[in-house]
């Protein structure tokens, strides 16, 4: 079941126009570049920091400033449903393959998704991609557990904590 209501708006900022799917696309491709993808896990938490962390003042704000994916509490720390279904529709359609590995999911671009990646680094904002690198510079090299811990503490939250928020709107938990 798809819970997303928005799945099929598109963003606009700027000149450059896609939807919330094709930029999560994006990062996963600029992860496997770089050699930071690790699971759903890390990229959860690095979409999380794409949407709320502000580099003035190096604070998380109430503001999306990306490209719109709520967030809750859950049981490792912020979680979006909008990535889930975002992954799962980028799986089903062919741009992506997952595979499991221990407690992760290694992710592949297929050839559709490389074709779709090239596609739309001609058409999207170059604020938006500079967003992405800047994010990934300050918390790419982290793993998902250090990103876990560092997204509660942004949120003064412990791991402890955490439990006590399981469910809340991470908006309503900024500072």
């Amino acid at each position: 079941m798809n819970i997303n209501k928005h799945k099929d708006i598109k963003i606009n900022m700027g000149e450059g126009m896609g939807t919330r799917k094709d930029y999560l696309l994006l990062v996963i491709k600029r992860l496997i570049d770089n050699g930071f993808y690790e699971g759903r896990l890390k990229l959860m938490k690095l979409v999380f920091f794409l949407e709320h962390f502000s580099e003035v003042g190096n604070v998380l704000t109430k503001e999306h400033l990306f490209k719109g994916n709520d967030f809750i509490i859950y049981k490792f720390g912020p979680f979006s449903f909008d990535v889930v279904n975002d992954m799962q529709e980028l799986v089903s359609e062919g741009f992506i393959e997952e595979e499991e590995k221990g407690f992760t999911k290694s992710v592949t671009l297929t050839e559709v998704g490389e074709e779709k990646i090239n596609k739309l680094q001609e058409s999207v904002d170059q604020k938006d991609i500079t967003r992405i690198e800047t994010i990934l510079n300050k918390f790419g090299s982290m793993n998902g557990k250090q990103l876990e811990k560092t997204s509660l503490e942004f949120l003064g939250l412990s791991l402890e904590d955490k439990l006590l928020h399981q469910g809340e709107k991470v908006i309503d938990l900024i500072p």
